[in-house]
């Protein structure tokens, strides 16, 4: 199944549904109206062979790759009836069987397993924290954020050369009915240098290679405005503009330094240096229902790209364009 934790109308930076699928335990407990408790257990995709496991089978050169897993869990609670705030904590991990300490859904997943591991990062997983918050000061507005860190030191937090403040945060906020018929919402997500990423393939922050967060990654930042509008009960107008930018993809290296300040590489990296994608997308969507189970759909995308990298696009969608989509649904 898919999996969304976090807020957010254009997808989510700690598990978004737009990316790929995974077989899981999902336990989702709510025994008030003031209090919601959501625990996963899943088998992910690490792509790294296990060489181990190579073999000849008449020829044939067979093999497995390593397994991997993620566990995580989020408490929800609402000290007051407009406000809902969230934390929660999840690992990555790669070991032959499931472990069964990660079963416990309640767990602080970092340090059961810094006991695991002796302390040992080369053989532990990958632990992450987050928290969220959503607002409804009034009737028809919404104030949400969400935040994911991957690693930080408050020590070093403030060092220009030292930090590793490898954290991303989404806000936005959504006005509703303010015009009859009409809703307006802005988004922007930051995210710093080296979050989501981890020095060990087999347990980063990805299930098939795809980042489970934020499509960016990290080193990016995303803002987007959009107004939609609803002049008939069965027509809705959708507007959209949004702007992305990455900087450079910086590899996590764990023991190279920096020759003029003796610090790890990886450390005081300042956030989008070196720029290296950006574009900005102008998008108009027209969506009519002429019956209950029937839906059409058209859409264009203006797409202007100030920076193009073949790294980040297909050849076909390489450099400045205009795409157009329309679809038909029909719900049994």
């Amino acid at each position: 199944d898919h999996v969304r934790w976090g807020y957010g109308n254009f997808g989510s930076n700690i598990l978004d549904i737009n990316t790929v699928p995974f077989t899981q335990l999902k336990v989702h407990f709510s025994p008030t109206d003031w209090f919601k408790f959501d625990y996963i257990h899943g088998s992910l995709q690490s792509d790294v062979v296990d060489s181990s496991t190579i073999a000849n089978v008449n020829g044939v050169n067979t093999f497995d790759y390593h397994n991997k897993y993620i566990a995580g869990n989020m408490i929800s609670f609402r000290p007051w009836k407009p406000l809902w705030i969230s934390v929660g904590n999840s690992i990555v991990y790669s070991k032959r069987t499931p472990e069964p300490t990660f079963f416990i859904p309640v767990m602080f997943f970092k340090s059961a397993d810094h006991y695991l591991n002796r302390r040992n990062n080369n053989a532990g997983g990958n632990a992450q924290m987050f928290a969220a918050f959503s607002f409804r000061p009034i009737d028809r507005v919404h104030f949400y954020s969400t935040v994911f860190v991957d690693e930080i030191s408050l020590r070093r937090s403030r060092d220009p050369e030292q930090h590793t403040n490898w954290f991303s945060i989404k806000s936005g906020v959504k006005l509703s009915n303010i015009v009859p018929n009409t809703s307006i919402t802005v988004e922007h997500i930051r995210s710093n240098a080296m979050v989501y990423k981890h020095y060990i393939t087999t347990t980063d922050y990805t299930n098939a290679g795809y980042n489970m967060g934020h499509y960016l990654r990290d080193n990016a930042r995303e803002m987007i405005a959009a107004i939609d509008f609803k002049p008939l009960w069965w027509l809705h107008l959708h507007g959209r503009y949004t702007f992305a930018e990455k900087g450079a993809d910086i590899f996590d290296d764990r023991t190279t330094r920096n020759p003029e300040t003796g610090a790890l590489r990886i450390r005081g990296i300042n956030y989008l240096e070196g720029t290296v994608w950006m574009q900005s997308i102008y998008t108009f969507r027209i969506t009519a229902r002429p019956y209950y189970r029937l839906r059409f759909s058209v859409q264009i995308d203006k797409i202007n790209r100030q920076k193009s990298n073949p790294s980040y696009e297909v050849n076909y969608f390489r450099g400045s364009n205009t795409t157009f989509m329309f679809g038909m649904h029909y719900g049994f």
